[in-house]
């Protein structure tokens, strides 16, 4: 790559610091040029972002940017060039990352805070309580934790130490079930009125959830008994790892026995991993010592990161990652339950050929789970990853989505190229809205750490969400630092021959 073609930053120091004063990013170049070669040609950063190095600006607001060659100690092609701080790229090139970690890297990431931070743990409350614990029966008000979320929703119990380092998360998640805005797409979900019927040319009968923008008292008290009643409908047990990865989940929701066979209503159970707990038991009892900060060297060994690609201090402080955790497992187990709750008041006619679940908002996808997520977070988000390679453990992926190394991502909808008709026994994509989608490229955000951080202050949940409901939890999209992949050349196949900007 010529040095000489490379823009070097030029950020306006009047611009301010973008949200959770998240510097800029370094300013790759919109054109590359190879050393000996005619014309220019358009990047692909999952291919062409390793050329590049970068460091901290002297103003403290972003990066400077080189093109670097094998050898990172300042010796460019070009005069002048300095010693590279931060690498770019994938930060390795035996497996496939997540397209926000394969252009800027995992130093550069760290370093403009979307990993690890200094803040230790929030030291505030760690009870987060929703918007509508006040309006609980009285019954119920003996907890902040919700009905459905209690430990006496495991079928085979639980350790004390099991439940104490997984708490935090159910508390999170009882704040998110616990708040009317979420109680309007389960009062839609469990409402015939609240369901439309459209006709697909791949999907016959399907129905679109109308949710509604507020609930009356009435109806919000109806909810809620609605989803205290599922604590006879589910129950939570541990899912065995071998049937998680063949579903490549981290949980799973199945029916169990029928509740109104005219209406093929049914009971459930919800699976979770063990990872999770095993990693924040882990955490909490080791801090980053020992067996927990050992998880992040195995699997950076797994991934084939080199030392010059890790950030300094990846392994040591950690707190970060286990709010990472904590903010993943809550999402998990609100997911699962609103799958749960599908299948025991969502009305199916038996001998139709209806999907099992209604479709919500503007999304092709018949998932509503992640579609519950986007009601509440704005997005749909997952731990960064990579594609473990041959020969890794069976249960990488488990592992990743439990310990968040690597940060969280996410997108504005699940698998928005996803072709039209039944994949599977429960995945349904419409064709209504397809040739928008694959024309559209993909965008996906990081999610800067001091926002997870927020989740678990008394801030948030004593002033915030009081004010501004689920808008105070919304992910913050940051486009200077989103990953785009561009659709491919095919209109029909937008993943083939993608490239990423």
């Amino acid at each position: 790559m010529d040095d000489a073609d490379v823009n070097m930053g030029g950020i306006d120091p009047a611009r301010p610091l973008l949200p959770y004063g998240i510097p800029y990013p370094p300013a790759l170049p919109d054109k590359l040029r190879w050393q000996d070669g005619e014309g220019e040609i358009d990047p692909d950063w999952r291919r062409h972002a390793k050329y590049f190095g970068a460091r901290d600006n002297v103003r403290g607001d972003g990066f400077d940017i080189r093109s670097c060659h094998p050898n990172l100690k300042g010796n460019g092609s070009s005069t002048g060039s300095w010693e590279v701080d931060y690498r770019l790229g994938p930060p390795s090139n035996g497996v496939v990352w997540n397209d926000v970690i394969a252009k800027w890297g995992l130093q550069v990431l760290d370093a403009a805070g979307f990993l690890d931070l200094d803040f230790g743990l929030p030291h505030s409350s760690q009870e987060p309580r929703g918007r509508y614990f006040l309006k609980r029966p009285e019954v119920w008000k003996d907890e902040t934790l919700h009905p459905v979320f209690r430990r006496d929703m495991w079928r085979d119990g639980l350790l004390d130490r099991e439940w104490s380092s997984m708490k935090p998360a159910f508390l999170l998640a009882s704040a998110l079930l616990d708040d009317p805005s979420t109680m309007c797409l389960f009062y839609a979900v469990a409402t015939p009125s609240c369901h439309v019927y459209l006709s697909d040319p791949t999907l016959p009968f399907c129905r679109r959830l109308q949710v509604p923008d507020f609930l009356t008292e009435a109806q919000q008290a109806s909810t809620f008994q609605k989803i205290c009643d599922m604590r006879q409908r589910t129950y939570f047990y541990w899912e065995s790892p071998a049937n998680l990865a063949r579903l490549g989940a981290g949980a799973a929701t199945g029916a169990t026995h029928p509740i109104n066979d005219i209406h093929s209503l049914w009971a459930s159970h919800i699976g979770f991993a063990r990872s999770h707990c095993s990693a924040l038991m882990s955490w909490q009892e080791n801090g980053s010592a020992n067996g927990y900060s050992d998880s992040f060297q195995r699997l950076l060994n797994t991934a084939g990161v080199p030392a010059s690609h890790v950030p300094e201090g990846f392994a040591n402080d950690l707190n970060s990652a286990a709010l990472r955790s904590y903010l993943t497992l809550a999402d998990t187990i609100v997911h699962e339950f609103a799958h749960a709750f599908s299948l025991a008041y969502f009305d199916k006619v038996l001998g139709l050929s209806i999907p099992a679940e209604p479709f919500v908002g503007h999304e092709r996808t018949m998932e509503l789970g992640f579609a519950t997520m986007r009601h509440i977070f704005g997005g749909v988000a997952s731990a960064s990853n990579f594609d473990p390679p041959a020969g890794a453990p069976p249960n990488t992926l488990q592992e990743i989505a439990a310990y968040v190394p690597f940060g969280i991502t996410f997108r504005d909808k699940w698998l928005p190229w996803a072709e039209p008709g039944t994949h599977g026994k429960h995945k349904h994509y419409l064709d209504e809205g397809k040739d928008a989608d694959f024309a559209e490229p993909i965008w996906t955000y990081p999610l800067p750490q001091r926002q997870i951080f927020d989740y678990f202050t008394r801030e948030m949940w004593e002033k915030k969400v009081p004010r501004y409901g689920l808008d105070a939890l919304k992910y913050v999209r940051i486009p200077e630092w989103a990953s785009v992949e561009m659709p491919g050349p095919d209109p029909q196949k937008p993943w083939i021959k993608s490239t990423l900007r």
